[in-house]
């Protein structure tokens, strides 16, 4: 599995056209929402399954 520190973000790299699941990685935001306060509630919304928030 990639992780941030080896994966291709912030370097130079070829263009890729076509999809490739080893360039995914999950990226912990748990510890990050906490420290500015937002651990327990999200004050934002996504869209899920790509239908609009109503």
């Amino acid at each position: 599995m990639n992780t941030p520190e080896h994966s291709q973000l912030g370097k130079a790299s070829a263009y890729v056209d076509q999809y490739d699941a080893s360039l995914l990685f999950p990226i912990p935001r748990a510890e990050k929402r906490a420290e500015i306060g937002i651990a327990d509630v999200q004050p934002f919304l996504a869209p899920t399954c790509g239908r609009p928030l109503s």
